[in-house]
């Protein structure tokens, strides 16, 4: 039998909140990593990192709220519950939020649906391994009176209101998740075909899932036709599994010949909170916090370039000689980018000068 351990709170930060915290910072880490061996792009990662985060959040308490909170909204707080997501959050209600903006991102992007849903299967085991974590240290999930030996000890006066040994079905999935984990990392030692992970891990969580729930309490766990609404999410889930993995061994895809090199671990790590500060040149308004691929404008470019600050705009004659068409041929003339202007202007002098055309002085900077 287990000892009940309460962990320390500081103000409203709780245990709970720190490591899925952590979860979420060493989840995104993992599905980038593993994104950059799928040579997937980083950008399209983020933005499905973030439609999966928020439909995540917004499905973990929904589902809570409408199917774990019989009655909720005839309290006087109703629409306090209906608006605030720390009223309450089911794991699989997350899981369930997070596909569906899965699938939001993959219809406005036209991705290859499964190398992606591969890169956010590793974000989301190993986000829910730190969830189970904190399910685990804060004991809000308890289950049935039970004499096991991996049953803790609730003492008196303890905030879940049961008495002597039950199960903490917190503590038994962040086993399972652990397990599961283990299982990912080892099956993806090497490359699968795109989409099998994704039926294996889900047939993996969902078949202990169903089971683990039968020791749930009635009190907190309502049933509707004798099974929970996690339940009811598990038997959907391992469907949706099967045919998964029927289509992909159907299609026959193959899996990539090899993985591409990753960035290491730590550097995943600090890129995350690191601060990146781009220096821009003196007297500009363009220093960017955050961002790493900032380029001057054309203005600031042609006045920072020695190269391009004499240079005028070559005469009518000369444009007629180097094969530029005249306004008033009723040609229409070439049209000079904006970031390339200074150089094209110094490249089309230099050739003017060559051909012995009129270029008048333009106004020097110094």
């Amino acid at each position: 039998m287990l000892p009940h351990v309460t962990p320390p709170q500081l103000g409203p930060i709780t245990s709970f909140g720190v490591l899925a915290m952590l979860g979420a910072y060493f989840g995104l880490a993992a599905g980038s990593r593993h994104a950059e061996k799928l040579g997937l792009d980083p950008a399209l990662v983020r933005r499905m990192a973030i439609c999966c985060g928020v439909g995540g959040v917004l499905g973990a308490h929904y589902m809570d709220l409408f199917l774990y909170q019989p009655g909720w909204s005839e309290r006087p707080d109703a629409v306090w519950r209906f608006v605030n997501p720390s009223a309450g959050i089911s794991s699989y209600g997350g899981l369930i939020g997070g596909t569906l903006g899965f699938f939001v991102f993959a219809f406005w992007n036209r991705v290859k649906r499964l190398r992606y849903a591969d890169a956010a299967l590793v974000g989301v085991v190993v986000l829910l391994t730190f969830g189970r974590a904190g399910c685990a240290s804060v004991h809000d999930h308890v289950g049935i009176a039970s004499h096991s030996p991996f049953a803790v000890d609730f003492p008196a006066g303890n905030p879940s209101g049961v008495v002597g040994p039950h199960h903490d079905l917190g503590l038994d999935e962040f086993a399972l998740c652990c397990l599961l984990l283990a299982t990912t990392v080892i099956l993806l030692r090497r490359p699968r075909r795109p989409g099998w992970i994704v039926g294996v891990v889900a047939i993996g969580y969902a078949t202990p899932r169903f089971f683990l729930d039968f020791l749930r309490r009635d009190l907190t766990d309502p049933r509707y036709a004798g099974l929970t609404p996690a339940q009811w999410s598990c038997v959907a889930t391992l469907a949706a599994a099967i045919a998964l993995l029927v289509w992909i061994f159907r299609r026959r895809e193959p899996p990539p010949a090899h993985y591409l090199e990753a960035t290491p671990w730590r550097v995943h790590l600090r890129n995350l909170v690191r601060v990146h500060v781009v220096p821009a040149p003196s007297g500009s308004n363009a220093t960017r916090r955050g961002i790493s691929n900032w380029r001057p404008s054309a203005r600031e470019e042609t006045a920072s370039s020695p190269r391009t600050l004499c240079t005028a705009r070559p005469s009518r004659q000369s444009r007629l000689h180097i094969g530029e068409a005249d306004e008033t041929s009723g040609t229409r003339s070439r049209a000079w980018p904006p970031d390339e202007r200074g150089r094209q202007i110094g490249t089309r002098r230099s050739v003017a000068r060559e051909a012995h055309a009129d270029v008048p002085a333009g106004d020097c900077a110094g």
